[in-house]
């Protein structure tokens, strides 16, 4: 399988789009899509750029918020900051009820 076939099975798993939603996102027509990734014509260097400015490589994933992408590295940020936020809360809990408990005691 040429590396433009292992590219597009990777962004329809990512993704979940088709071959033509695909190349519309690249701009380019399905036929044409389709012709670069049989070999009849090249897969080059200003593709493979563009695509992955589109579709970032898997470790770069982006979500898609109300029909916005966002890359990866700021969901995993968001994800951490949510997490440090639980923490810091839990914490302020603990500390607010065992001050609660000396003024009573």
């Amino acid at each position: 399988m040429c590396d433009l076939k292992k590219r597009l099975a990777r962004i329809k798993a990512d993704y979940g789009l088709t071959q033509e939603q695909i190349a519309t996102e690249l701009g380019m027509s399905r036929t044409y899509m389709s012709a670069v990734a049989s070999g009849r014509y090249p897969y080059t260097d200003s593709l493979k750029k563009k695509i992955d400015s589109v579709f970032p490589p898997s470790g770069e994933k982006r979500e898609e918020k109300n029909g916005v992408f966002i890359p990866e590295e700021l969901v995993q940020m968001f994800n951490n900051m949510s997490e440090t936020i639980r923490i810091q809360a839990r914490r302020l809990e603990e500390l607010e009820g065992g001050k609660a408990k000396q003024d009573v005691g």
